[in-house]
Formats: C-alpha cells, sequence, structure tokens
C-alpha cells in the first residue's frame, strides 16, 4: 500500500501484533457475533504488561528512526511512558 520497504511492513505486522497481545491481557476480544476475535480464549502465557509496553516501545521508536509514518496516537503513548 505504502511501499514502505521489508523493515517498515515487519515493523508495522510486529507492531499490531503487540498491541494484540497487550489488549487481550485485559479479557478477550469479543466481536458481534460472541467469542474472541482472534480465535483465542486466554491471553498469551507468560507475557505481562511491563515486558509488552517495552516491547511496543522498541517497535515504536524503530519505526520513527526509519522515517516511517507513526500513528499520532503511538507517538503520544510513547511520549508520555517516558
Amino acid at each position: 500500500m505504502l511501499e514502505l520497504g521489508p523493515d517498515a511492513e515487519e515493523l508495522t505486522e510486529a507492531t499490531t501484533q503487540t498491541r494484540i497481545r497487550l489488549r487481550r491481557l485485559g479479557g478477550a476480544l469479543t466481536t458481534l457475533f460472541d467469542g474472541d476475535a482472534t480465535g483465542q480464549a486466554e491471553p498469551d502465557e507468560g507475557v505481562t504488561a511491563d515486558g509488552l509496553t517495552s516491547q511496543l516501545s522498541a517497535q515504536v521508536r524503530a519505526r520513527q528512526e526509519l522515517g516511517a509514518p507513526v500513528p499520532p496516537t503511538l507517538i503520544a503513548w510513547l511520549d508520555g511512558s517516558e
């Protein structure tokens, strides 16, 4: 779509997965038809909010360093988490 290159594409996917995993710590991602949107009943085992937050911070910084676009909400979140 934006043709950002393979590094930015990988970061986009990794950042999305990290955000989903972080959100799942709060409970299932329900849909209009019930059940979990990802097909998982429980959050990933062995992950913590602190670990995922640290991972997400690193991913957002890496995306900024690449010069790839970063959603304003993630920039504001990063600025507030430091």
